[in-house]
């Protein structure tokens, strides 16, 4: 700063004198062509400008108009133009420039070759960029003839043609031009700039890391910054505000590409250190709703992202959000681009409505300029089928999945990945809808697509078979179900993925189960709940899912003291790790109190079944599970002598069936009703105790267990808070989006 305001001191005082004299010289023009000069080298354009246009004024006045001196201002007069943008006027100065010095400095060639640079430079701004490369060769053609091969005059024409080349995606030539570019400027270290220097290293790395060299991208940043803090040293002790900031803008782009290329390496910590500097960085030189700054912001999101810090994430993309949106308007393609990052993060959160809602927003604006068969435009409708799902909107899901499904392979083809993995989802959905034949015709044209794209033993191909082998079993089909899941799981032992291990034993036990082999699945269930125990120790959740199935097939061999034993290491685990008023705890009770009442031990019995209704009353809009446990209740209590009672609890029952809607005839409904039939009023007044009501039979009537199977088509309702079949999407990465 001290420099050049000493030498715009002198240069002005100079002018001073010189004015003093009256007479516009030429002494005088070029006093006003230094200051311009200096003016612009701190990118001072106004000022730059004013003092060029004296210059060029009087040297019309004095000179010729095809003097070199004429062409020398109005080229400077070019680049300032060019510099504020003003392309159209720029082009004019250079090309009445380049004419003026081809007829009058033939001779000159370097000066020629300059010109020519600059009108390459004003096509390359217009994305002309076949018309720039052909004003740099013949830039190169006319350099040649005046300097040999490594003069550092051919370090800028490489550099520029280099450009063109990064532009025309042409990755490797470009990289050759910057290569050429450093040789020749690192040959001149005296004469070159540093900074020149450090520009096309950040050039260099961009297309690296475009080219896939990530670590060729990363060193070349580094070596970049390195020198950008030297210089900005420099600058601070003897230079311009102006330049300062420039190079702090630079310091701060260098490291944002820096934490990029960590982040996508993996390296949150060091990802997150650069994006933090850079910010620092540029909310010192740039207004702090810049779009670069919006830019590291959502980068920034993408790393804590990634590690799980999802409110971080969130107050980055909402500052990157609100910046792009002022910068932009509200349907950019960036602001899309944002707006389906804040779908993804509240999804990630457990926030699905509000997903769903910055999804839709994105959905808009995607289709709107990317048209309705872009990748992106299937990207976002696949998350918002997987988040109605997850909303139990299964209509909305799979009509979504289906345009995903229809896009995707229209672009990609039927062969690839993502095509496979939209099928995949879209078998969960139809399962979930109870449309098990579409389910499986979706699993199994996912799993040939797997078998294609990763090769027949590769873990997906394994829970594609575990997926299909589970659906094929709930239709019945448990020949063709067995024979997926252990091809499932000789694929996934493989993989040694025992979380995955476990799922595809507990699902095997269940089909294995159901066909009566009870060895079998005996064998399946013990072996997931030891991995599990290895996994989890002996309180893990997945351990109580596996004492879960233990207890059911104990349960089944009527082998009831140790269905019983199963049954409450299970409840003792959901209780302490999720409480005693969640639902899965509910299940448990419910199992617990049906084995005692096949005991007998109906005070036990009417404990646990107790607890159900309690929970379900608690936690559940579902009033048909709540008139379930209510007529097992009732069950018990009537087996017990407590006819009151049962009884009470059969009117509760029944009005929560007429509450919900259901007509009288209605299987529920009759069922209840004929359960209250059994109960008739004794002859004579009402019992002072309350309704005095006995059974048609004898007071000490017991049905038989098969009578008391009546109550299932109500009382199953509440048996399945627990899925019978693993679900095997919570050991998936769902998609590579």
């Amino acid at each position: 700063q001290k420099d050049y305001e000493e030498a715009l001191l002198n240069l002005n005082e100079a002018l001073r004198l010189e004015k003093h004299f009256g007479v516009d010289s030429l002494q005088t023009a070029k006093s006003y062509f230094d200051i311009g000069t200096l003016h612009y080298d701190e990118k001072e354009y106004t000022k730059a400008m004013s003092a060029f246009e004296e210059c060029q004024r009087i040297r019309l006045k004095t000179l010729h108009y095809d003097d070199p001196l004429i062409a020398e201002v109005l080229e400077s007069i070019g680049q300032v133009h060019f510099s504020e943008g003003d392309y159209d006027n720029a082009m004019k100065c250079f090309e009445e420039v380049l004419a003026a010095r081809k007829f009058c400095e033939g001779q000159n060639t370097a000066k020629v070759s300059k010109t020519l640079q600059h009108i390459g430079a004003v096509h390359f701004k217009r994305d002309e960029v076949d018309r720039a490369m052909a004003c740099y060769n013949e830039a190169l053609h006319w350099l040649k003839q005046k300097y040999e091969e490594d003069h550092i005059s051919f370090a800028e024409i490489f550099n520029l043609q280099g450009k063109v080349y990064s532009k025309k995606m042409e990755y490797k030539k470009a990289l050759d031009k910057f290569g050429e570019t450093l040789r020749i400027l690192r040959l001149h270290k005296r004469e070159a700039d540093p900074e020149e220097i450090a520009d096309i290293l950040i050039n260099k790395g961009v297309l690296n890391n475009l080219a896939g060299d990530q670590e060729a991208a990363l060193q070349d940043h580094i070596e970049a910054l390195k020198i950008y803090k030297e210089k900005a040293n420099a600058v601070s002790r003897g230079g311009t505000r102006e330049h300062h900031k420039a190079l702090n803008a630079k310091m701060g782009d260098a490291l944002h590409n820096m934490g990029s290329f960590y982040a996508s390496r993996g390296d949150n910590d060091s990802g997150l250190k650069c994006f933090d500097e850079a910010l620092t960085l540029k909310t010192l030189c740039m207004n702090h709703d810049s779009l670069k700054i919006a830019d590291t912001y959502y980068n920034m999101a993408f790393v804590y992202n990634t590690r799980g810090h999802y409110n971080k994430s969130l107050k980055c993309l909402y500052e990157a959000v609100r910046i792009r949106t002022l910068q932009l308007g509200e349907h950019d393609t960036l602001v899309g681009d944002t707006l389906n990052s804040l779908g993804k993060t509240h999804k990630a959160k457990g926030e699905l409505k509000t997903a769903l809602e910055f999804f839709d927003r994105a959905l808009v604006i995607r289709k709107k300029h990317l048209g309705d068969c872009h990748e992106n435009v299937a990207n976002t409708l696949y998350d918002m089928g997987n988040i109605c799902d997850d909303l139990g909107n299964y209509d909305d899901a799979i009509e979504y999945l289906k345009e995903c499904l229809k896009i995707r392979m229209k672009n990609l083809g039927k062969s690839h990945e993502f095509v496979g993995t939209t099928l995949y989802t879209m078998g969960f959905v139809y399962d979930n809808m109870n449309r098990q034949n579409e389910a499986v015709e979706c699993f199994e044209e996912a799993l040939e697509n797997r078998k294609l794209n990763y090769g027949a033993e590769h873990i997906y191909v394994g829970h594609t078979l575990n997926v299909l082998g589970v659906t094929r079993a709930k239709i019945g089909q448990n020949e063709k179900a067995l024979e997926a899941l252990r091809s499932a799981l000789t694929i996934i032992k493989a993989a040694k993925n025992d979380e995955a291990i476990t799922d595809t034993l507990n699902n095997l036990g269940n089909v294995y189960k159901d066909r009566g082999e009870q060895k079998e699945a005996m064998e399946c269930y013990r072996e997931a709940l030891q991995i599990r125990k290895n996994l989890h120790g002996d309180d893990g959740e997945k351990v109580a899912d596996s004492y879960f199935n233990l207890g059911n097939m104990y349960n089944d061999m009527d082998m009831k003291d140790m269905a019983l034993e199963c049954y409450k290491e299970s409840l003792w685990i959901r209780t302490m790790k999720l409480g005693n008023d969640h639902l899965k705890v509910a299940a448990i009770h419910y199992h617990v109190g049906m084995v005692y009442y096949k005991l007998k031990e109906m005070n036990n019995a009417i404990q646990h079944i107790n607890e159900v209704v309690r929970i379900q009353k608690l936690q559940s809009n579902n009033q048909l599970n709540i008139a379930s446990a209510l007529v097992l209740l009732a069950d018990i209590h009537e087996k017990s002598g407590h006819e009151q009672l049962a009884f009470q609890r059969l009117i509760e029952a029944e009005s929560l069936l007429k509450e919900i809607g259901l007509s009288d005839e209605h299987p529920s409904v009759v069922l209840v009703r004929k359960k209250m039939d059994k109960y008739k009023p004794i002859d004579g007044p009402m019992e002072r105790f309350g309704l005095g009501f006995l059974t048609r039979g004898a007071a000490n009537y017991w049905r038989t267990d098969h009578d008391a199977d009546d109550s299932k088509s109500v009382v199953s309702n509440i048996s399945n808070t627990s899925s019978k079949y693993s679900d095997p999407r919570n050991a998936l990465l769902w998609s590579k989006e």
